[in-house]
């Protein structure tokens, strides 16, 4: 089991509800998006701007071919993403 950050769990109601629904239905709710989501006293805006940009505004990737090298560094990883 990963060492998760106390910090990115959910803290509110219908954050609970939102990532027991997405684990129910996916089986499993992934990390990048515990931080994408995290309402934290932590300023976590140029973290999400950066991966915004990167994973679907890059001009020069698809967003096939982003995906397909999230695929690759989750394998890399040996993570069930």
């Amino acid at each position: 089991m990963a060492n998760r950050l106390k910090i990115l769990e959910p803290k509110s109601i219908k954050e609970r509800v939102m990532y027991a629904a997405f684990e129910q239905a996916f089986g499993f709710f992934p990390d990048v998006m515990r931080t994408m989501f995290a309402s934290t006293q932590l300023d976590l805006s140029p973290y999400r701007n950066v991966m915004a940009t990167f994973h679907r505004r890059s001009p020069s990737w698809s967003k096939g071919e982003t995906e397909l090298f999230a695929s690759f560094v989750s394998a890399q990883n040996h993570c069930n993403f």
